[in-house]
């Protein structure tokens, strides 16, 4: 496991000061990490099976999958911090970026972790 799993949002939330500051108007999203040295929200993707074969049913996971990373970047940005998603393969990774290209979500760096 890299050593920036574990504390997950609860990390974050103190390495940026949120535990005082957080103000009531900003949405309350998950990420999987923080990386303070480079400050970089982290958020880990253990897609093999994504997205799923049912059709109708992808579309719905799709969905609410980019719905969540679309506020995370704009939040990331609001709060001048870096965002990447981390998937297993450079499949993965290439199937994501063309979706984030479509959907026109801009500011999420795509890096592929092996297991």
């Amino acid at each position: 496991m890299p050593p920036w799993r574990g504390g997950g949002f609860r990390d974050a939330q103190a390495a940026l000061g949120w535990l005082r500051r957080h103000k009531r108007t900003d949405p309350i999203i998950w990420i999987d990490g923080y990386e303070p040295g480079r400050n970089v929200w982290l958020e880990a993707k253990d897609w093999n099976n994504w997205p799923p074969v049912d059709k109708k049913f992808a579309r719905k996971v799709i969905k609410k999958d980019l719905d969540a990373l679309k506020l995370q970047a704009r939040l990331a940005k609001r709060k001048g911090v870096g965002l990447e998603v981390h998937v297993p393969t450079e499949r993965k990774a290439a199937e994501l970026r063309r979706l984030l290209d479509n959907e026109g979500i801009l500011g999420i760096k795509v890096v592929v972790t092996p297991k």
